[in-house]
């Protein structure tokens, strides 16, 4: 064809004709009735002709479409608008279109088939007709798009645009998907609803159970010529539940904001298949769509053309023991469809094995019998018969075990056929005697005591009678029976009139009064118009990587849904298997051949199409093993390996990436060009052994060399190379495949290094192992060595000479502990280990070492960075179209900064890192420091506690020896004499000091307070020394006791001065003027404590005014004592004796397993009883009655 002709055209030159008379307004109509804005602006080059035109449907398009008229503005103020008043949206034209109609008014007439522009004058500017161009501009934004994809859920009408429903504009729709202004519903123009239609119209009370409204109109409707409604309800977009009201009410439906297409046929659904679809009741279709009939949707208007429809309610499916409330008796009184259609939620809802009675042991044994009885046995016997056997009690070989004697096993089993068959162990909480009578078919039970309430579980119609029997536990009569699935059929019939007409977008709804006679159900259905807008949110976010919980949760999925979860803004989409189901179909959709290891394959196919720059994918090989290496980078941070400043990389693999077999291997570098990490290189594998890693280095080496035309130059082997040393885990597989594959690639003249060296003399010269995996195991040695010795561990890597190592060695293996001495002994086993560990046993270059990183940190960091980018446990295909992604922002990002000289990270230089690093050793140094004087507090305190608890049991022992082990032992014999009688003898406690105690010290101002404290005894000293000084006082005082002066502890020739007293006489402690007669004390001393305190063998006449009592010493008391009188026999009960005259206290009786050594005996004492006191009187009175009987 020469350049200047004309390209033919499609049409015939009768469509060309017919085309040509026909006004820009009808084909700009026309185009935005088949496209939507979008497609429209995107493709605007399309449009330029008129090739686009199909004659035969614009034939059938001009058919239907007759004027548009503005709608008229609302006059009523009682029914809120469908949309708020606001600014015009308006959708910016051609700058043709919209210069001349912004300057000039123009008029397009159509003459002879040409297109002619008037240009109107100034008077002809109130002209009320439009131009064309007026009339394309308002259709631009007024045009209904046929997309299958409205952006708001055409199901739940509550945000801001659509919370209410304006009469005026009930045949009209608003399409949010291409504009934010009202527009003119496209249909009949017998179809709309004027002011005048729209005054007698109020807000109905019909609860709906989604978040539309309706409002109605009262009055008899004929909507075809047999069928006379009461009411008319008007609502906008289908609903979830329609209600059957008592009085005959038709309920229009507008559909203008459902238009969905079939994903298949890419087709839109039929009116009638959208109602469906959202309608949450199972209906059952009873023909009639070929019938077509007059249907009036509104009073007062032309009649339109409508299919017939007809269906009925399907009811529910239930187990033959239903309740008896379940029953179609329900009618209206359990499903009030009343004059509001209020449907009220009930209890029982269409879910299979939902139960409301309480769990029973009985509920558990029903459905372990369910389980063994529907679990067919899966053995199978010699000629390949499945084994016909059932479940059967057998006995346990070794008795009784977790509370059962019995197992079910299969009853096909014999001795020579006795493998695979199925068995089954009985649970804690069933009864095998129940389990015993339910196999053998005998009653559970004599009487009814064990029945089960009746089924009240309801399944959903929607699911046939696929399911045959009931799971719910029934128990009849004692008898376990089996419940079968029926259907309840129920009397509800719907007709919907659907328009033929393609262009009208509602329909029309009419049930029967009869009801529903059964629980509404739970409202699960995802409609398309909930599929559709989580699709969306979806699309939003990416497939890449996503998950549920992420597309809830992302800030475009709450932008969508105006500030709403997508559970909040539609109940279905609550279930999350709904939401994984329409991911994993969207990610399908993106990659129809799956998200597997398999998938990869055809990526790579389609990879080696594109540039090489553009490559991502390089290699998808498997090696002899069946093992995979699929390797992939981006070129151009490939050639960053070859960069003079890169002189180390690390190589690793991380586990978290991928879900599945397949493991991530990333090799990274620090890039000192840009002050930055990046990884250069990605490869997925599934194998770990040496020989895989030597195909893997291969493999690498292979595709650096296609796409930089140079290996990878290691410095020790190749000439020209930049790379020093190479820093790997502890990984010995990867090291020693590493070895193998370098020494393909070496030049024996250049390195001095053999080829058939072996690899493990090879780790030296360029490995370097990483210190922090080396010390992970050291860090269990903790707790089993002392902070010294556990420092020296950690000070392998250190070690500086041959004879350091040995004596190290030989430390090790000295402390006598098995697990570090495995430890080392698995580093002396491979020997290529400690000289990749420790500096001095290696052979890289000592400057080398230290100018190169001793651990795989950059590596790590780069896994970490990365998974936090792009997510973990993803699958092949996630986890490697995620990853491009990243390595192409680094790949720009590292552009940028090579152009422009901007880094990424300012504060990334070599000095700011240092300084860092410098700050952190300081920052670990100050915290060991703290916790090393932390803990010799801790250990201080210790000590001192230690000390306190030593002290206080010494000084316990102490105190108890102070007090003696009893009374007993200080019991010492005195003998009273006297002149006239023979001697009497009895027992006296004169002091609490034990016999080989030392005595107390006597401090020079020692008064008599003191006396009195130390003896324990509550005795007027006062007169009683007084006395003793007034005969005597040249006898020591201590000298005329038989026992102190017998003491080993006391020295007899002690004189009472050191009491304080001036000579030695107590009577200067009483004053002469005092006038306090002299009294008699010892008589006071000796009947203080009663007539059986001191001397209890005395009696009364034994201290009469002839007799004296002296100490037994070997001579004869200095001075006679005055008379003792006996105690009147009515005296008031004298006080407690004092501790030293207590008997021993016994412990109570203790458990055998109490240590006695740790009982505490309480010494305290009671009062004495009033029986105890009269058992006294009584012994004191009896020496009396022998006196005078004698």
């Amino acid at each position: 064809m020469p350049p200047d002709a004309e390209p033919r055209s499609k049409h015939t030159p009768a469509d060309q004709e017919y085309l040509d008379s026909l006004s820009a307004r009808q084909l700009m109509d026309f185009r935005n009735y088949l496209f939507s804005p979008t497609y429209i602006a995107l493709n605007a080059a399309k449009f330029l002709d008129h090739e686009w035109v199909d004659v035969g449907e614009l034939r059938k398009y001009l058919q239907h479409t007759v004027a548009v008229p503005a709608p008229a503005p609302v006059k009523t103020g009682a029914i809120p608008p469908f949309v708020t008043p606001g600014p015009t949206c308006v959708v910016k034209a051609e700058p043709v279109g919209s210069s001349l109609s912004a300057e000039i008014k123009l008029r397009v007439l159509n003459e002879g088939g040409q297109e002619v522009f008037e240009i109107l004058s100034d008077s002809e500017l109130e002209d009320t007709a439009d131009s064309d161009l007026e009339v394309i501009a308002t259709l631009q934004r007024v045009s209904r798009s046929s997309s299958a994809t409205p952006l708001t859920d055409p199901d739940h009408f509550a945000d801001e645009a659509t919370s209410s429903f304006n009469l005026a504009d009930a045949d009209h729709f608003t399409d949010n998907y291409d504009s934010d202004v009202d527009r003119p519903f496209t249909g009949s123009g017998d179809t709309m609803l004027t002011d005048d239609d729209a005054s007698d119209l109020e807000e109905s009370d019909t609860v709906w159970q989604d978040d539309g409204k309706s409002f109605l109109r009262t009055g008899k409707l004929r909507v075809t010529q047999k069928l006379t409604v009461e009411r008319v309800e008007y609502r906008v977009g289908p609903a979830v539940i329609y209600p059957i009201h008592r009085t005959r009410t038709a309920i229009v439906v507008d559909l203008a904001n459902a238009t969905y297409r079939d994903p298949g046929t890419n087709q839109l659904y039929t009116l009638n298949t959208i109602i469906m679809n959202a309608d949450n009741d199972s209906w059952e279709w009873l023909g009639g769509s070929r019938k077509t009939v007059q249907v009036v949707f509104t009073h007062g208007k032309k009649p339109i053309e409508c299919q017939q429809i007809r269906y009925k309610c399907k009811a529910y499916n239930a187990s033959n023991w239903i309740q008896p409330h379940a029953t179609p008796s329900l009618q209206h009184s359990k499903r009030p469809d009343a004059e509001r259609a209020t449907h009220k939620k009930s209890g029982l809802r269409c879910k299979p094995a939902f139960h409301f009675f309480n769990i029973s042991c009985m509920i558990t044994f029903h459905r372990f019998m369910t389980n063994i009885r529907g679990a067919k046995c899966l053995a199978v016997n010699s000629l390949g018969n499945r084994c016909p056997g059932g479940p059967v009690l057998k006995a346990k070989r070794e008795g009784s075990s977790r509370g059962h004697q019995y197992f079910v096993g299969c009853s096909g089993w014999t001795p020579k056929f006795k493998q695979g068959h199925r068995i089954h162990n009985i649970p804690d909480n069933v009864d095998e005697n129940l389990l015993a009578n339910a196999l053998a078919g005998r009653p559970l039970s004599d009487d009814r005591t064990k029945d089960t309430p009746p089924c009240s579980g309801l399944i959903h119609p929607h699911t046939g009678l696929r399911k045959k029997t009931c799971p719910h536990a029934h128990i009849v009569n004692g008898m376990q029976v089996q419940g079968r699935i029926q259907n309840y059929p129920c009397e509800a019939v719907r007709t919907i009139f659907v328009p033929t007409d393609p262009l009208v977008f509602k329909v029309l709804i009419v049930h029967n009064t009869t009801g529903h006679n059964h629980p509404m159900p739970t409202l699960t259905k995802v409609s398309f118009g909930h599929k559709e807008t989580y699709r969306q949110c979806i699309e939003a976010n990416g497939v890449l990587g996503a998950s549920v919980a992420k597309i809830d949760n992302a800030p475009s999925t709450s932008q969508l849904l105006k500030g709403k979860i997508p559970a909040a803004h539609a109940a279905p989409l609550h279930n999350k298997r709904v939401k994984q189901d329409l991911l994993h179909a969207a990610k399908l959709e993106k990659y129809p051949n799956g998200l597997g290891v398999d998938a990869i394959l055809p990526m790579f196919h389609e990879e080696l199409t594109k540039p090489l720059p553009e490559c991502y994918i390089h290699s998808h090989i498997t090696t002899k093993k069946g093992e995979i290496i699929i390797v992939t980078f981006v070129p151009y941070l490939l050639k960053l390996l070859d960069d003079p400043g890169v002189t180390s990389f690390d190589g690793d693999a991380t586990y978290k990436g991928i879900e599945g077999k397949l493991n991530e291997w990333e090799l990274s570098i620090f890039a000192k060009v840009v002050q930055r990490a990046a990884s250069l290189l990605r490869a997925y594998i599934n194998g770990a052994s040496a020989d895989f890693f030597e195909d893997l280095f291969d493999e690498l080496q292979r595709v650096k060399l296609m796409v930089t035309g140079k290996p990878i130059a290691l410095k020790r082997f190749v000439r020209g190379g930049n790379l020093l040393v190479t820093n790997v885990d502890m990984d010995g597989a990867q090291a020693l495949g590493l070895c193998r594959s370098v020494m393909k690639y070496n030049d024996p003249e250049y390195s001095g290094i053999a080829n058939n060296t072996p690899p493990e003399e090879i780790a030296s010269e360029f490995i370097k192992l990483c210190w922090r995996h080396g010390k992970e195991p050291i860090h269990d040695f903790k707790s089993l060595v002392s902070a010294e010795q556990y420092t020296r561990i950690q000070d392998v890597f250190y070690i500086d000479s041959t004879e350091s190592l040995e004596e190290f060695s030989s430390f090790i293996y000295g402390l006598g502990h098995k697990k570090i001495s495995d430890w080392w002994r698995h580093k002396e086993m491979h020997t290529w280990i400690i000289p990749c560990l420790v500096k001095s046993q290696s052979h890289i270059p000592a400057d080398v070492w230290d100018s190169t990183p001793s651990t795989t940190n950059t590596n790590e960091a780069q896994h970490h960075w990365t998974n936090s980018l792009t997510g973990i446990k993803l699958t092949p295909v996630e986890a490697l179209e995620s990853r491009r992604k990243v390595d192409q922002n680094v790949a720009k990002e590292i552009q940028m900064s090579m152009q422009t000289g901007i880094l990424s990270n300012s504060n990334n230089e070599l000095a700011h890192r240092m300084a860092r690093n410098g700050q952190r050793q300081s920052a670990a140094a100050r915290r060991a420091r703290e916790s090393r004087e932390a803990g010799d507090i801790s250990k201080e305190l210790q000590r001192q506690i230690n000390d306190s608890v030593a002290t206080t049991k010494r000084l316990k022992e102490q105190l108890k020896a102070a007090k003696g082990p009893s009374v007993d032992a200080y019991e010492r014999r005195a003998h009273v004499q006297s002149d006239e009688a023979d001697n009497l003898s009895t027992t006296a406690v004169l002091t609490v000091t034990p016999t080989q105690s030392e005595a107390p010290s006597m401090p020079a101002d020692w008064v008599q307070p003191s006396v009195d404290s130390t003896f324990g005894f509550d005795i007027d000293f006062d007169s009683f020394l007084a006395t003793l000084g007034s005969t005597d006082t040249s006898l020591s005082f201590f000298a005329q006791d038989t026992y102190m002066a017998q003491s080993s502890s006391y020295d007899p020739t002690l004189d009472p001065t050191i009491f304080g007293f001036p000579g030695g006489d107590f009577n200067a402690l009483m004053p002469a003027s005092s006038g306090i007669p002299a009294a008699d004390p010892f008589g006071e001393f000796m009947t203080m404590y009663g007539s059986s305190g001191v001397f209890p063998d005395a009696t009364a006449s034994d201290f009469d005014g002839t007799r004296g009592v002296n100490l037994v010493s070997g001579a004869p008391c200095g001075n006679q004592l005055p008379s003792l009188p006996p105690p009147p026999p009515e005296s008031p009960p004298a006080p407690s004796p004092p501790a030293e005259h207590r008997p021993e206290s016994k412990p109570r009786r203790m458990r055998k397993e109490v240590d006695e050594a740790n009982i505490i005996t309480s010494t305290r004492s009671r009062a004495p009883t009033a029986r105890k006191r009269l058992a006294d009187g009584e012994i004191s009175e009896r020496p009396q009655k022998k006196a005078k009987s004698n």
